[in-house]
């Protein structure tokens, strides 16, 4: 028996043939739809990023910023709640954690919808600032002076942030923050008076007069430090000319401001702030021209700043002792200013003439 195999031979390569044109077809369809889809995603991704980058750069520099005042007061109260001695100070420091947590998560929050990085980690002027409260005479007091200072540094960034922020959930923060770090600054002050036996008068300051003489003590006592530190290493003329000029002058006018604060019932601190020590820290690190040249620069730009300060409070503070020592304190520094100008000049024109 014979069997015609022709028909089924060309049955066989006609489905074969029908096969490869359907795969074709089919991937020619799934190309073109990945075509389609590939600027549908690009878009996508395009509008995510535009989302994610719409972080202003002012914004993106004040979240890291009080990302690191966050971890350093953090830090700073984990050690309190373990070293201070007095059970107030501890369950202040207590508090201050549990806030200071829930912030930095939210911050983190905000952070990471925005795609910026942030440290948990405190700065760098945190080993030294942390080491300063250590060997303090009173741990607790040094303690809470430097969580008053920070809180004040806080509550600017925080309302400045609240007003001229530009993203929404950001704003929000800093609004929240501002409410809850006004709350450990008043408590802080009242465990400084209260749990150290320090008398207040019955005079009441201005929140504008409180701010005054306590930006002028931090400022003076940071010019003093830099000070003493170019009398240490200058061997420039002009320069050690200002540097002794400037550490008799505010030797003396902090004295006053002490005096006066003293009278008024506020009690300052004796520590530099966290950035204080910072900026002292960059000057230790220079020597030779490049610290006289940097020493006087930061003069003149410290003092610019001062004069401001002053200028203002003796316009304006209602406190009538406040506002003398405010005029009074004027012309000395502007003098300064004067004379850290002159000293950048003549660093310049030995500079051209080498």
């Amino acid at each position: 028996m014979k069997y015609d195999l022709t028909t089924p031979r060309v049955s066989v390569l006609t489905h074969g043939l029908l096969s490869l044109v359907l795969i074709g077809q089919l991937s020619a369809s799934s190309s073109l739809q990945a075509e389609n889809a590939q600027p549908k995603q690009a878009s996508q991704t395009q509008a995510s990023s535009a989302t994610a980058g719409t972080l202003s750069a002012k914004d993106s520099k004040t979240i890291k910023e009080v990302g690191e005042a966050i971890a350093t007061e953090l830090e700073l109260s984990r050690a309190a709640v373990q070293k201070a001695k007095v059970p107030s100070v501890r369950e202040f420091a207590r508090s201050v954690v549990q806030e200071e947590t829930k912030a930095s998560q939210e911050l983190q929050q905000i952070a990471q919808q925005h795609q910026v990085s942030i440290s948990t980690n405190p700065p760098a002027a945190f080993v030294q600032l942390s080491e300063n409260i250590m060997h303090a005479p009173n741990y607790d007091k040094a303690y809470l002076d430097v969580m008053v200072k920070n809180h004040r540094k806080d509550l600017r960034i925080y309302r400045d942030a609240a007003a001229n922020g530009d993203d929404s959930a950001f704003k929000a923060f800093a609004s929240t923050a501002d409410s809850a770090h006004q709350k450990h600054l008043e408590s802080a002050r009242n465990l400084d008076n209260t749990a150290f036996d320090v008398k207040t008068s019955s005079s009441k300051l201005g929140s504008t007069d409180l701010k005054f003489l306590e930006e002028a003590d931090d400022d003076g006592r940071l010019s003093l430090r830099l000070a003493k530190l170019a009398l240490e290493r200058t061997k420039n003329k002009s320069v050690h000319d200002l540097a002794d000029r400037v550490e008799k002058d505010h030797t003396k006018l902090s004295q006053e401001i002490t005096q006066l604060a003293a009278k008024k019932g506020l009690r300052l601190s004796p520590t530099l702030t966290a950035d204080q020590s910072e900026v002292l820290q960059r000057y230790i690190g220079r020597t030779g021209e490049d610290f006289d040249s940097h020493y006087v620069e930061g003069v003149a730009h410290q003092h610019e700043k001062e004069i401001a300060s002053f200028r203002q409070a003796a316009q304006n503070e209602k406190d009538p002792e406040i506002k003398a020592l405010a005029a009074k304190g004027l012309p000395m520094l502007e003098e300064h200013l004067t004379l850290a100008r002159a000293a950048a000049t003549s660093l310049q024109a030995g500079a051209k003439a080498k």
